[in-house]
């Protein structure tokens, strides 16, 4: 057989999913005519298909070598680097692809999401709004530009994004998800419901709108709802951690601390490394009388996530439940130094501060907490008292 009736064989092959045979006919194709560009590039797809990632990169290339000025073969080069995990031989060739074609919409969004993983949400904004320039309906990189914008806190843009989204496929079970956790943190809470339950519509299977719908519940007051939010997530997903520690939280404010230890429990099964569970299960072996095993697993907890302010605070105040004013001291300042706007932590330091004679840092505690806390703080009154006396 010639180049072509093989080239229209692998053709074939492909179409009635023999994988192996159209590689075979490419590759001979290939030994027939090395410059036959659409023979590798051909190739690569199906080595694509297959996740054979350092074959899919090596057809590219030589694809590339063949037709360097090709914007194309450049980002298909960079999308095999990226799933194969080299992200910084996939930002060259996106570079090299946007010299070529400086509006290519897929290596624009592709080169945001790489910024965006390292932490650059302005950088990755521009990306995604040129390749929306370019393509006003690329869907991809509306979501990701939206979730850029909730990332860094534009939580109004971000729902515009997620809106307009959803205007293109309403039937987006994703974005419906995501625009409701938008709308829970913009306190639309009746409106992020709407959107779980037309998510929960869509895909039954995703146990996150129940565990996002539980957490809007769980803010109305409506426990019991929440609660059954919760447990329909876990049922769905067994593995769902965080669903757990939310459950484990409604037991233990119920009283039902055995419910919520077994809670915590299996989370910390699922992840030893969960320090919100440890965290959590330290609140409730406070209340429940077990000081000791509190300590441990706030400790714990501050072991995993140094930079965890609240369990610090707390820490704080069961070494001075337990007597240790020093090391609630130290506890209180290292949680201050994490989160200086950490109202509770500044007031429990400043009423240890003057148990050891520091009026000054007390003052100051104490000042720096009404300039953090909102107007209607329940213990704006009690400082205010405090700050009176201190200053006569």
């Amino acid at each position: 057989m010639n180049a072509d009736e093989l080239f229209d064989r692998a053709r074939q092959r492909r179409a009635e999913g023999d994988v192996d045979g159209a590689i075979a006919d490419y590759t001979e194709v290939i030994a027939l005519e090395p410059d036959e560009v659409a023979a590798y590039i051909n190739r690569s797809h199906l080595h694509f298909g297959r996740e054979a990632w350092d074959a899919t990169i090596a057809d590219l290339s030589e694809a590339i070598r063949l037709e360097p000025e090709s914007a194309d073969l450049r980002h298909d080069r960079a999308l095999a680097r990226l799933r194969k995990g080299d992200h910084g031989g996939a930002r060259l060739d996106l570079e090299a692809c946007l010299k070529i074609d400086p509006n290519h919409a897929a290596a624009l969004n592709n080169r945001g999401t790489l910024k965006e993983e390292n932490g650059d949400h302005a950088g990755a904004i521009i990306d995604y709004s040129q390749a929306l320039t370019s393509d006003p309906d690329f869907k991809d990189a509306l979501a990701n530009r939206a979730d850029a914008y909730h990332k860094s806190g534009d939580l109004r843009r971000a729902l515009e994004d997620y809106s307009q989204l959803l205007s293109i496929d309403p039937k987006n079970a994703d974005a419906l998800n995501d625009r409701g956790v938008v709308r829970h943190e913009l306190h639309d809470l009746n409106r992020a419901i709407a959107d779980y339950e037309a998510a929960m519509e869509l895909n039954p299977g995703d146990p996150t709108p129940w565990f996002n719908r539980g957490n809007v519940r769980e803010e109305l007051g409506d426990f019991p709802e929440a609660l059954a939010d919760y447990s329909r997530a876990i049922e769905i997903d067994r593995a769902y951690g965080d669903a757990y520690v939310n459950r484990g939280n409604l037991h233990r404010a119920s009283g039902d601390f055995d419910s919520a230890l077994a809670d915590y429990e299996t989370a910390l099964e699922l992840n030893p490394l969960d320090d919100l569970a440890l965290f959590n299960r330290a609140i409730m072996r406070g209340e429940w009388g077990d000081p000791g095993g509190a300590m441990i697993d706030y400790t714990e907890a501050i072991r995993l996530n140094p930079q965890y302010g609240e369990a610090y605070t707390n820490r704080g105040s069961q070494r001075m439940d337990m007597g240790d004013a020093k090391g609630a001291l130290a506890d209180w300042s290292e949680a201050v130094r994490i989160n200086a706007a950490d109202v509770i932590a500044r007031k429990n330091r400043a009423e240890a501060r003057l148990e050891f004679g520091d009026r000054e840092g007390a003052i100051e505690d104490y000042e720096k907490c009404l300039e953090s806390a909102p107007r209607e703080w329940e213990f704006r009154a009690e400082i205010e008292h405090a700050l009176r006396k201190l200053k006569r």
